[in-house]
């Protein structure tokens, strides 16, 4: 028949697998050339096989689905086959009934569709995972067509904005952005598409009147023609950012009205800022530059110019320490005019703690300077004043002291002993005048002229340990001499005033009396000699951290009780006159047990003269 024989054409040169099968036996009849070559066997071994030798299911169920497939209920399956190399192929299986002669039968045409079932599997498994996260994931999510439909939008979204979620999926992109707040940022997917990617901030409008900020990002899927957008809630971010905005600005009001000039630099020294009290100092906005121009704008109180590795703030970059308390002259850019500021400076560091920057602090100290100008002028004033009428009063104890001579024996000796008092307080009074004339010549930039002269440095020593042993019995002072005599040249007066300056601190640090030893000696070095003088006592001693400091103006150690009375200029004024003659002065001390003050001097040719 020739429909007969195109039909076995059709078959056997058929690319896709065909079976004939008798539904009644399972047999198989006939099996094509692409059947062999799928299953892996040769069409005759196909031939002599029944369809549950490659049919993964059990013989009921695959005869109850032949069946089916006889009385066209049913005429695709979804199968399991094993193939000759027993890997097993998931397949559909389009089964017709055929006539063949008197015999009824099954003609099966075989798809393999294990890729297909893989990868609707994988899908299937990509869908409920993006499920997943869209249920689980702490951002909004719109899942959009590339037209801008809504495809799905999360639950999460649906707390975001305060609308049902159902309600968000009947919405157009237009209806979900008209709940943005007004002027905020909108999405655009003609972007999205064009760029691959769209980020922006915005806020949205909740029902109640409120504000969610948000971080919206969206992402076009070529693959599936969608974009997917995240909306994430920054709204306690915005808030932290809102704040430290806020704090931001109200620092820099107050760095702006600070009277002191505030300048910040970073590591290199370039000026990263710099507040309006700065830049009226420097007479420059020097923003943004390095250190060149305010070193050369920068003196020291005597004048000398400061390198660039010298300026306070370059120090403490370098050593990681603060400098308080630099006195030095700054001239301005624009005017020329020098101002005395007093300047403080500090590192800056990272957060790893490493120097990543400094600031200086600059005080214009100008009308401070100029009072310390009146009160020395005052000072200096008030004590010649009263080192008249005591030069009146030493003289007329003097006298009087020779007019006693002819007063009867017992009434004599009390007349002259109460006379010698009077003369020994209106030298002390005279000797601290002088301590308060060289003090303020001193301050004034003036330095003290000293009155030369040979003088026997012990005998000084021996007469002053008198003077000042009537002062206290509860001390025993004690001249231990290298040599009977010492002559040195210095001045006389002021080493007296310097050395009973040292005698008294030792007396008055020692409330609870005790010996205090007074040492000189000539000490020989390889190209000089000096006199030694040093005052020991066992009394407070000074703490250690108060050491550095003891010698500068009006400075007390932190131990001394109130009860005992002190300025803080005697030691300041000591070093003044000791290193006016040359020399040197030390302080070796331990808090509890006692102090030793070493003073050094150059041993010169006894002559007379002014230095």
């Amino acid at each position: 028949m020739p429909e007969a024989a195109a039909y076995q054409a059709f078959f056997h040169e058929s690319l896709s697998p065909m079976l004939i099968i008798d539904p009644d036996t399972g047999q198989i009849v006939d099996a094509n050339a692409a059947a062999a070559g799928f299953y892996g066997y040769t069409a005759e071994e196909l031939a002599a096989m029944g369809i549950t030798d490659i049919n993964c299911l059990d013989a009921a169920a695959v005869a109850e689905e032949m069946q089916r497939a006889r009385r066209r209920h049913t005429n695709c399956f979804r199968f399991r086959h094993r193939l000759a190399s027993g890997a097993i192929r998931d397949v559909d299986v389009y089964s017709s009934p055929i006539v063949v002669g008197e015999r009824h039968l099954l003609a099966s045409v075989i798809h393999d569709v294990t890729t297909q079932r893989q990868t609707e599997e994988a899908l299937a498994q990509a869908g409920a995972t993006l499920q997943s996260l869209l249920a689980t994931t702490l951002d909004g999510v719109w899942l959009l067509s590339a037209d801008g439909r809504v495809l799905d939008v999360n639950e999460r979204y649906a707390v975001m904005s305060s609308h049902p979620r159902q309600a968000l999926l009947q919405m157009t992109l237009a209806e979900l952005q008209s709940q943005l707040a007004a002027g905020a940022a909108r999405l655009d997917v003609g972007t999205v598409r064009a760029r691959g990617y769209q980020r922006l901030e915005t806020r949205l409008a909740d029902k109640d009147g409120g504000l969610v900020d948000l971080d919206v990002s969206a992402l076009y899927v070529p693959a599936s023609t969608s974009v997917v957008v995240f909306l994430r809630d920054i709204t306690a971010r915005k808030g932290s950012e809102r704040r430290l905005a806020a704090e931001h600005g109200r620092l820099q009001q107050i760095i702006e009205a600070l009277p002191e000039g505030l300048v910040l630099y970073d590591r290199a020294g370039t000026r990263v800022g710099l507040n309006a009290a700065a830049k009226a100092l420097l007479g420059a906005d020097l923003l943004g530059q390095m250190l060149e121009p305010e070193y050369r704008a920068a003196r020291r109180l005597d004048g000398t110019h400061y390198t660039r590795d010298e300026l306070p703030v370059m120090r403490s970059m370098r050593t990681g320490e603060a400098v308080v308390g630099e006195h030095m002259l700054l001239r301005n850019l624009t005017t020329g005019v020098q101002t005395p500021v007093l300047l403080n400076s500090a590192p800056l560091r990272a957060p790893d703690g490493t120097t990543d920057g400094g600031m200086a602090v600059l005080q214009d100290i100008s009308a401070l300077v100029a009072l310390e100008r009146q009160r020395d002028r005052m000072l200096a004033t008030v004590a010649h004043d009263l080192r008249n009428p005591l030069t009146s009063i030493a003289g007329m104890s003097q006298l009087l002291q020779l007019r006693a001579q002819d007063l009867p024996q017992p009434m004599r000796e009390r007349f002259v002993h109460s006379l010698q008092s009077i003369e020994t307080a209106a030298g002390r009074m005279t000797a601290q005048i002088g301590e308060l004339l060289d003090y303020a010549q001193a301050l004034a930039g003036r330095p003290i002229d000293l009155k030369v002269e040979p003088t026997d440095v012990v005998a000084l020593l021996e007469r002053i340990l008198v003077e000042h042993q009537h002062s206290t019995d509860r001390h025993a002072l004690e001249l231990r001499a290298g040599a009977a005599s010492i002559v040195a040249a210095v001045d006389a007066r002021r080493l007296e005033r310097a050395i009973a300056n040292l005698l008294v601190n030792a007396i008055k640090y020692s409330p609870q009396g005790g010996p205090i030893v007074v040492s000189v000696a000539q000490a020989v070095g390889p190209d000089d000699q000096w006199l030694s003088i040093e005052v020991a006592d066992s009394g407070l001693g000074i703490p250690s951290t108060d050491l550095p400091h003891i010698f500068e103006q009006y400075y007390r150690a932190s131990n001394v009780p109130a009860s005992i009375p002190g300025t803080g200029i005697g030691l300041a004024g000591v070093r003044q006159l000791i290193e006016r003659h040359g020399g040197s002065v030390s302080i070796d001390s331990t808090e509890g047990v006692g102090t030793t003050v070493s003073v050094r001097l150059p041993l010169r040719e006894a002559a007379g003269g002014v230095m």
